[in-house]
C-alpha cells in the first residue's frame, strides 16, 4: 500500500467491516466511525475566529488529545476529501445545511454569546464491476450478502487474512475477520481508550512489503442494510480556542451522525457534525436555580414586592 492509502484505509476506516468472532460476543458493537467532520468543524471554527495560535484541549482529556491528533494529522489533507461546512450565529442556517444534504441532525436555537459550527463528508466508493447477488450463513442463520471478485486480492501476514478491493476512485477498501486475539483492542474501544481509527492503526495494519499475497479470486462480504447512528462528539466538547482579539472560546456541545452502507454496487459513508462554541466569559447572566425578586418604586420605603422563587415548583418545563 501507498502511505496515502494506509491513511485513507486507516484514519477514516470508512469502509473497514469486522465480522465479530464469537468468543468476543460480550464485546460485540457495530460501529463505524470517520474523523473527517469533526477535523471539518474545527478547521472551520479556527477560520472563523481567526485565531493566531489554533485549538488547545483540557488537562488531562484523552478524548480531547486524540481530536487535537486527528486535526493536526488530517487539516492538510482537507482539500483532498469531501467536506463542507458553515459558521453561523443562527441555528436554522445550520439546520438547513444539514436538511439540504439529506441529514437528520439539528442543534439547538443559539444563545447571545455562542456560534455554531456544522461540517459534512461523503465517500461512496463503487466497485470496478457490480457484486452478485448471494447469501451466506453465520450463526446457523442465512443473511443476504454479496459476492465481488473485481479488483480483489487477499492478502495474509501474523495469522491474519486481509481482502483488498479496488474502487473505482482510486481508494482501496479492507476488510479481515475479527480475531480472538483481537480482544484487547475491542475492549478499548468500548472503554473510550480508543476510537476504531487507532485500533486498525495499532492491531490491523502493517507495512505491505510484510504481506504476501494469496490464493483466493473473489469475496463473499455480508450485505449491510444503511446504519444511521447519531451520538455526542465527546472528543470536541471541552477544546478552547483563543479569537484574533484574544477572547477565549469553548466548544460547549457537539454532536456528529454517520451513514453506513455496503451492498453489490460498493460501500459508502456519509456524515455530519455539528459544535457550539460559547465565550469563556460570557456577556449573559444565567440564573439558573432558586433566586429572591423584588421591585421598588422612586419615594416608596417598602418594596412594590419581594418574592423566593424556586424553578422547580413552578418553572415550566421544556419537554
Amino acid at each position: 500500500m501507498t502511505s496515502r492509502t494506509t491513511r485513507l484505509a486507516a484514519i477514516l476506516a470508512t469502509c473497514v467491516v469486522l465480522a465479530t468472532a464469537t468468543s468476543a460476543a460480550e464485546l460485540r458493537k457495530t460501529r463505524v466511525e470517520t474523523v473527517w467532520p469533526g477535523v471539518a468543524v474545527l478547521d472551520a471554527g479556527w477560520e472563523a475566529l481567526d485565531s493566531r495560535e489554533g485549538w488547545s484541549a483540557k488537562k488531562d482529556s484523552t478524548e480531547n488529545l486524540s481530536a487535537m491528533l486527528a486535526l493536526l494529522a488530517g487539516r492538510k489533507d482537507l482539500d483532498r476529501v469531501e467536506t463542507h461546512s458553515i459558521v453561523s450565529a443562527t441555528a436554522s442556517r445550520v439546520n438547513d445545511f444539514f436538511a439540504k444534504q439529506g441529514y437528520e441532525l439539528r442543534i439547538r436555537d443559539l444563545g447571545r454569546d455562542e456560534l455554531a459550527v456544522g461540517a459534512t463528508f461523503a465517500a461512496e466508493l463503487e466497485w470496478l464491476q457490480e457484486g452478485l447477488e448471494t447469501h451466506i450463513e453465520i450463526g446457523g442463520k442465512k443473511y443476504k450478502a454479496i459476492d465481488v471478485s473485481a479488483g480483489v486480492r487477499v492478502l495474509g501476514f501474523s495469522g491474519r487474512e486481509v481482502v483488498e478491493i479496488q474502487t473505482r476512485n482510486g481508494d482501496v477498501v479492507y476488510v479481515t475477520k475479527v480475531l480472538d486475539r483481537d480482544a484487547e483492542g475491542l475492549a478499548k474501544i468500548e472503554t473510550g481508550t480508543f476510537d476504531t481509527n487507532l485500533f486498525v492503526n495499532s492491531y490491523i495494519d502493517v507495512p505491505a512489503d510484510a504481506r504476501r499475497r494469496l490464493g483466493y479470486k473473489a469475496v463473499v462480504l455480508p450485505e449491510v442494510r444503511q446504519l444511521d447512528t447519531t451520538f455526542d462528539l465527546k472528543a470536541l466538547t471541552g477544546l478552547m480556542i483563543n479569537d484574533r482579539d484574544g477572547t477565549q472560546w469553548r466548544i460547549t456541545e457537539a454532536v456528529q451522525q454517520i451513514k453506513f452502507w455496503l451492498d453489490r454496487n460498493g460501500c459508502g459513508v456519509k456524515s455530519a457534525a455539528a459544535a457550539i462554541m460559547s465565550k469563556g466569559i460570557s456577556s449573559t447572566y444565567v440564573v439558573d436555580g432558586p433566586f429572591i425578586i423584588w421591585a421598588r418604586r422612586p419615594g416608596v420605603e417598602l418594596p412594590i414586592f419581594a418574592g423566593i422563587i424556586y424553578p422547580d415548583e413552578v418553572g415550566e418545563e421544556v419537554k
